[in-house]
């Protein structure tokens, strides 16, 4: 039994989720709601987390007459099965419709059980520590998007089925049985049901047996049955249905694109791994992409302090303590591993956080205890308090405020009755109003556009100048298409060519130039009468009318921040 004092950090950990049930919904929320209600039909109301699946047909449509932009990968596939999440997102909006608080209240009640079976965890793997892990890991703010963002709620499932599967393994080491090795397999199957987190989790199992056990190597890699075998169905359906992400050049799969993956893998992960050490967040990455050179110079700092930290705590270790360091330390970092199939974000720590509690938890005990070197006893628990609880506070009372906002002021930017007709989206930095409005529209029951026509989302002023009465040029200045972490959702960023031509339902756009393989120019011929158009641009607020310009003039737009980032700056 864990006793009571499982209850603070359950109560911790709920009493900071408490704010995302005023959230509402956010981006994908409003795809996977309006696939539910049949507002919208491109995936499965049981396979939603379906964005486009590699069949350039099937995706034809999305690409004649939006919202996916022009250039787009027709052969596109971001594809992810998670049959158990789409399953309780159908529950939600069927149970509590437009009652979206009681679809959070949901969530939270997830994130009580994942820290409950944690700290289960955490009292196998080393007692003495247990109730300090448990809390550091309620605090820890990976959480905040899996607690507050509805559709991110699969890796929450995924991290907590996993670590409850690793829990039993740990119970089946020591009292072997066919009953544990069934339930062990069970939850790791609702783990990898669940979401792609879950392989990350399967790291603690894995160190375990290769670098925490002493028994014959036959015994440690029958020990892995359960797992390896439930992958190994998990991989099967992958590849047989199609799942998995090609063509993007956010979403890289590690398996299939080997080399794609461990290009970008060396500035991912010193990213992750830095930002945590220094009490940054991650998320940066997307909302301040000029930060990311120092995100990335971070991972430096961390390769200094961690073998400090360890050469400082190691000689007060006991051999206890040491021996299930030698295993969750490394599992700690391969667990993060898989996540960084995509951009660094600091959701992607939800695996590693598991182990990262443990660490932080022993290193701060070995710190309190350290009193003959007082100098950098006091210097360790003042980076520990800074960078695992301070840091990570400050983050669950800002970010789900943050993403409140960004929801209530993404759809009101869609609501204007002058998006109708065949909208034209000239320029946005913001992604949201962008690819989210037509959902957003068919929820509220608005008026439906008959097209949505995105041609920039380059974070620059743009130079319009129409040529003709059917025609316009669009020209960002200082600034190329593909070159932002939502741009590239869409395609790799190279590969075009002067004069590439991109027919669609009421348009044609054409490459006028190009420099690295990427559009600097485009040119837009209009196949319909100008009165079907309506032309808008992003001006901070809303997606606000820009009527085109007479023949032979131009009109500049100026680049207004996005939602997120006028949020954290201030602009």
């Amino acid at each position: 039994m864990l006793g009571r004092r499982a209850v603070w950090p359950v109560l911790l950990a709920v009493t900071l989720g408490i704010p995302s049930l005023g959230m509402g919904l956010v981006y994908d929320d409003w795809i996977q709601k309006a696939l539910v209600l049949r507002a919208m039909t491109h995936a499965g109301p049981w396979d939603m987390f379906t964005f486009a699946t590699g069949d350039a047909e099937a995706l034809r449509p999305y690409l004649l007459r939006g919202p996916f932009p022009w250039y787009t990968l027709p052969e596109l596939k971001i594809h992810f099965f998670r049959p158990l999440s789409s399953a309780l997102i159908n529950l939600d909006v069927r149970l509590f419709g437009e009652t979206s608080w009681l679809m959070h209240l949901h969530s939270l009640l997830w994130r009580a059980l994942n820290v409950l079976v944690a700290f289960w965890v955490f009292r196998r793997v080393a007692p003495p520590v247990a109730s300090l892990a448990a809390l550091l890991y309620a605090v820890d703010d990976a959480f905040v998007l899996p607690v507050s963002w509805l559709a991110n709620r699969n890796s929450l499932l995924a991290v907590t089925f996993a670590a409850a599967a690793l829990g039993v393994h740990l119970k089946r080491m020591e009292r072997p049985g066919l009953g544990l090795a069934v339930l062990e397999g069970l939850l790791c199957g609702l783990a990898l049901a669940s979401g792609e987190s879950a392989v990350g989790a399967f790291a603690y199992v894995v160190s375990y047996q290769l670098l925490g056990r002493t028994a014959p190597w036959t015994q440690r890699l029958a020990a892995l049955a359960p797992t390896a075998l439930v992958l190994a169905v998990f991989v099967g359906i992958y590849k047989v249905f199609g799942y998995g992400a090609a063509g993007s050049g956010t979403y890289v799969d590690p398996v299939g694109e080997p080399l794609a993956y461990l290009g970008e893998l060396p500035a991912r992960l010193s990213a992750m791994v830095g930002t945590t050490t220094v009490g940054l967040t991650a998320d940066l990455w997307l909302t301040l992409p000029e930060l990311i050179p120092v995100l990335v110079g971070s991972g430096a700092v961390a390769l200094i302090v961690w073998p400090l930290a360890a050469r400082f705590a190691w000689p007060r270790l006991s051999e206890e303590d040491r021996a299930w360091l030698r295993w969750v330390a490394p599992a700690t970092i391969l667990a993060l591993l898989p996540a960084l199939a995509t951009f660094p974000n600091t959701r992607l720590m939800l695996a590693s956080a598991l182990g990262l509690a443990l660490v932080v938890a022993q290193l701060a005990k070995a710190a309190w205890e350290r009193r003959e070197s007082p100098w950098g006893r006091r210097l360790v628990l003042a980076w520990l308090l800074l960078a695992f609880l301070l840091q990570p506070l400050t983050g669950w009372f800002s970010q789900a405020g943050i993403l409140t906002k960004v929801g209530e002021r993404t759809a009101a930017a869609v609501r204007g009755p002058q998006l109708s007709g065949r909208v034209v989206v000239l320029s946005t930095s913001d992604f949201g109003p962008a690819v989210y409005g037509t959902a957003i529209r068919a929820l509220e029951g608005l008026p439906a556009p008959t097209t949505w026509h995105v041609l920039s989302m380059v974070a620059a002023p743009h130079a319009l100048r129409r040529t003709a009465e059917d025609r316009f040029e669009l020209e960002p200045q200082g600034g190329r298409w593909l070159e932002t972490v939502f741009e590239l959702n869409f395609r790799k960023g190279s590969g075009f060519r002067e004069g590439q031509r991109f027919e669609l339902d009421g348009l044609v756009v054409t490459v006028l130039r190009v420099a690295d393989g990427k559009p600097t120019a485009i040119d837009v011929q209009l196949l319909k009468p100008l009165s079907d158009y309506t032309f808008v641009a992003w001006d901070g607020k809303t997606l606000a009318p820009r009527p085109l310009p007479a023949v032979g003039d131009q009109l500049t737009i100026a680049a207004s921040s996005p939602i997120t980032r006028q949020l954290i700056t201030g602009e």
